[in-house]
């Protein structure tokens, strides 16, 4: 992969042929057969996600195979290369990768919740069961994020944030938005968090901008077999007809005393109030 990158960006500033590309990075015939085989059968999950592209054989015989041209995404390029910086392309104006140790205990939501929470995580991310996805919506300020960071520490893993809105903005480009970022999911190994996921809500007509969206992200979830979180502001009843095995979990809206807690842990410990003011002003006047 080193040796393709460095091809791509230093001798060549174009897209190369496969032959080219063989004869550089292999040493012996055996490798050439290998590496010649997977590009020319696409049955690697890079070729799925969009990382690596190879054009169609104009023509038979092994002349003409050799001549086809090999593409590699700009991103991955530069991950061989050592820039691990998230461009804002791939996540969207407000995502971008999260690592956070943070426990359920941490999060200020009632008991049953939290526990149903953990349970739809732990369906998710247990092999051979039929979860895919889980979709917490609520209003904002309420924990959907927070319980998404407790999911991915309780596997060790990074969370990568994905703003569905600022992807989805332009339908015509979402699905290839949406595959730089499942990519970016397998380079970083994390959980990934698609939020805004309501901007997704269904308008009526088969050619409508949201129903192009829908598509999209179908087509996209189809290179993609991890587990996947959605946050959003609103339930969206069409989104389990578009996602095998959805959950939706939808959070109440935290109480006055909740939200004095929050305040509370917002605000620096020593923090000091005029007389007569007090936090349940502060709740009062700046409710969720």
């Amino acid at each position: 992969g080193r040796a393709y990158s460095y091809a791509w960006c230093d001798f060549t500033q174009k897209e190369v042929a496969l032959g080219f590309l063989l004869e550089l990075v292999c040493q012996t015939s055996e490798e050439r057969d290998v590496l010649c085989h997977l590009f020319v059968t696409q049955n690697h999950p890079i070729f799925a996600l969009g990382a690596v592209k190879i054009a169609e054989s104009q023509g038979d015989g092994r002349r003409s195979l050799m001549r086809r041209t090999t593409w590699l995404s700009e991103r991955i390029v530069n991950w061989f290369c050592g820039t691990v910086d998230i461009p804002h392309t791939v996540t969207g104006s407000v995502g971008g990768l999260r690592t956070v140790d943070r426990s359920l205990e941490d999060v200020l939501l009632p008991e049953d919740v939290k526990e149903g929470a953990n349970r739809a995580f732990a369906s998710l991310f247990r092999t051979g069961e039929d979860t895919r996805c889980v979709y917490l919506h609520s209003g904002p300020g309420t924990g959907k994020l927070s319980l998404c960071e407790v999911a991915a520490s309780q596997l060790g893993r990074p969370l990568l944030v994905g703003d569905c809105a600022d992807l989805a903005q332009d339908p015509a480009f979402f699905y290839e938005r949406l595959l730089r970022f499942f990519c970016e999911v397998r380079l970083q190994n994390a959980i990934p968090v698609l939020a805004r996921a309501d901007s997704l809500d269904i308008e009526q007509g088969e050619d409508s901008p949201k129903q192009k969206k829908l598509r999209a992200l179908q087509r996209a979830l189809r290179t993609y077999s991890g587990p996947l979180l959605m946050t959003g502001i609103k339930r969206i009843g069409e989104l389990g007809d578009a996602i095998t095995g959805l959950v939706e979990i939808g959070l109440p809206h935290p109480t006055p005393a909740f939200q004095a807690e929050l305040w509370k842990r917002a605000l620096p410990e020593n923090a000091s109030f005029l007389a007569g003011f007090s936090i349940d002003d502060v709740v009062q006047r700046y409710s969720l």
